[in-house]
């Protein structure tokens, strides 16, 4: 697996948008893919962010995942 991975600017524009409007903080662990989809590396992202590469993955694949089903439909 790659340790990058990008984002369209639209994308990364709407993911910066609703992390400083939400309330719900779980909800702003968007962050994660905002950084991702910038071009930070996995490595990089789990040290800012002091969490392991494996949930910075995770993050990402939920995004995908979420971001595919709302194309779908």
């Amino acid at each position: 697996m790659s340790n990058r991975c990008y984002l369209s600017q639209a994308e990364l524009d709407e993911l910066e948008y609703e992390h400083r409007h939400t309330s719900d903080k779980r909800y702003a662990d968007r962050l994660a893919v905002y950084l991702l989809g910038s071009g930070w590396q996995v490595s990089q992202m789990a040290l800012a962010l002091m969490i392991d590469r494996e949930s910075v993955r995770n993050h990402h694949t939920r995004q995908s995942r979420r971001r595919e089903a709302a194309r779908l439909h």
